[in-house]
């Protein structure tokens, strides 16, 4: 399981689990046997930076994407417990987002999610709710702030900050961390209780 800031409920980890399946396959939408040719390969690519995900495509090339998203999806239904980076946090944000927009505007064969129907998924209030932070979102507008004192923020990760700088992440910069469910930061969720393990939802999260 991933560390978020609330417990995810089963609503919001089958969203997860379909932004990063559908990001996966519109990163390579080939079966294993096949053999894209250069041509293809290269349409991906710029499809990838270009219209897609441009943000993300600063910092990942599409193959590495591949196998960051590969990564988060084996943690996501993991038994352990594991802590992500700033550069993962960015993955997520820029996956779901794409999938929420899509989902809303339905350009997917009807709305199903999982085991559940959903009417529309506002994934500013899922950021909100389970992510614990954006510092990830910082731009170089903060390290010039940051080096004139006009804001000081000693929590902001390292990661973060070499997002803001616009900097390719290192090995360690990728690093999923193991931790105890004890050493872990998530808050509890009032409303696991209330969501059914399936069927219709309507508007997801309740604000």
């Amino acid at each position: 399981m991933i560390e978020f800031q609330c417990e995810p409920d089963p609503i919001f980890l089958a969203i997860v689990s379909a932004a990063l399946r559908w990001t996966r396959e519109q990163l390579y939408p080939y079966l294993e046997s096949a053999r894209p040719t250069p041509e293809d390969l290269q349409e991906l690519d710029e499809n990838y930076s270009n219209f897609l995900y441009p943000r993300l495509a600063t910092f990942l090339s599409r193959t590495d994407a591949i196998v960051q998203v590969d990564r988060l999806s084996d943690a996501l239904h993991a038994a352990a417990l594991y802590r992500l980076t700033d550069y993962h946090w960015l993955l997520l944000h820029e996956s779901i987002k794409m999938f929420c927009d899509l989902h809303n505007d339905n350009a997917f064969d009807g709305k199903n999610v999982g085991p559940y129907v959903i009417d529309e998924i506002d994934s500013e209030l899922i950021v909100e709710r389970f992510f614990f932070d954006t510092d990830f979102l910082f731009g170089v507008d903060f390290l010039l702030a940051d080096e004139r004192r006009v804001v000081l923020m000693a929590d902001v990760s390292p990661q973060a900050r070499r997002i803001a700088a616009g900097l390719k992440p290192g090995s360690e910069d990728l690093d999923l961390t193991l931790i105890a469910h004890a050493e872990s930061k998530t808050e509890g969720n009032p409303e696991l209780v209330t969501y059914p393990a399936s069927g219709y939802i309507g508007r997801y999260p309740r604000s």
